[in-house]
């Protein structure tokens, strides 16, 4: 998937001292670079959303728990087998802080924000994710997929569009102003990148 983003990111012309990219997550178990995309993270122009793959890892290393390890080498974590123990700890804990969402803020005055989370938004406000929420909401956000199976509309007040990750389409699917984005990269070579006109100074994290 690395060398995928690279050729994609040359292909548009894009320049880090300027241009910043925003990732809606599942930076691992997607190929065989899992660890050239871990080191995205580094990169000051790399901005990127927890995923339900980086929340597997997180459970199986810093929480210990073997159900959670079957479950992540199941979908693709069995890559980590031949990771030095405490490398995987560094990286569990630099995955743990990744943020549940993104939004970057329009240079236009009065203009709402982009969102970005990983598999749904489950809330009809895009303020309220900043508010204290059960777990099932934060479940959401990894694992959701009930919009993209009934193929309903929502539009999410305070924000002018949501993209997200995790459901695979062929294309790029729109659902009001929920935008879908994952083309399965690991699986067809095709990966799929959005460019928006915003300012990249202004960025918020949860």
């Amino acid at each position: 998937m690395y060398h995928q983003l690279e050729t994609k990111l040359n292909w548009v012309n894009f320049d880090s001292t300027r241009d910043r990219l925003f990732s809606v997550g599942d930076l691992i178990d997607r190929g065989e670079e899992n660890l050239r995309c871990l080191k995205l993270l580094n990169e000051h122009w790399f901005f990127c959303v927890r995923g339900n793959h980086e929340q597997m890892l997180i459970n199986t290393i810093l929480d210990n728990d073997p159900i959670a390890e079957k479950i992540w080498h199941f979908n693709g974590g069995s890559w980590a087998t031949t990771i030095d123990k405490k490398l995987l700890k560094t990286i569990a804990r630099q995955l743990r802080k990744l943020p549940w969402t993104i939004e970057i803020e329009s240079p236009v005055p009065d203009d709402d924000p982009v969102g970005i989370c990983h598999a749904e938004y489950p809330l009809s406000t895009w303020k309220q994710r900043t508010r204290t929420h059960s777990d099932l909401f934060y479940h959401d956000l990894l694992w959701s997929r009930k919009q993209t199976t009934q193929r309903y509309i929502r539009n999410i007040s305070g924000v002018q569009a949501i993209y997200c990750g995790h459901t695979i389409f062929a294309e790029p699917l729109q659902l009001g102003n929920c935008h879908f984005i994952d083309t399965g990269c690991f699986q067809t070579g095709r990966l799929h990148i959005k460019q928006l006109f915003i300012d990249p100074e202004t960025i918020k994290e949860i």
